[in-house]
């Protein structure tokens, strides 16, 4: 998804290699404070953990984006990002999709706010078909 150095760009802190998991459909790399011990290979203290959900059928991501937007707690609408995006502030959460593919980003505390998610988004947006 991103590499380190662009990672460490956008956040404006050093940042550990990124961890990969998958999941059927979901690909998550978590990016962790390299101060900070590592448990089994995964960073203790997160920085950022950046998803893309890739539905096999047509306006599968939409339906994810869709029920994730129903059950956050406070989802502010963001505009410029894929087709639709939404910050959720308490969990430091942005989601945005674009075609069948959704960006599902949050941010550590420290990282700053909607301004550091939305250049994250827009940067791994830019990666997808």
């Amino acid at each position: 998804m991103l590499t380190k150095a662009e990672v460490e760009a956008l956040v404006g802190k050093p940042v550990t290699d990124g961890h990969k998991e998958e999941a059927a459909e979901l690909s998550v790399c978590v990016y962790g404070n390299p101060e900070m011990p590592m448990l089994g290979g995964r960073p203790t203290d997160i920085h950022l953990s950046l998803g893309v959900f890739s539905g096999s059928a047509p306006g599968q991501a939409r339906g994810v984006y869709d029920i994730a937007k129903n059950n956050a707690g406070k989802p502010q609408e963001v505009s410029g990002l894929g087709e639709v995006a939404f910050w959720d502030n308490s969990p430091r959460t942005l989601r945005a999709v674009k075609g069948n593919h959704m960006v599902d980003l949050t941010i550590g505390s420290d990282l700053g706010g909607l301004k550091t998610a939305q250049a994250i988004a827009a940067k791994t947006l830019a990666k997808l078909p």
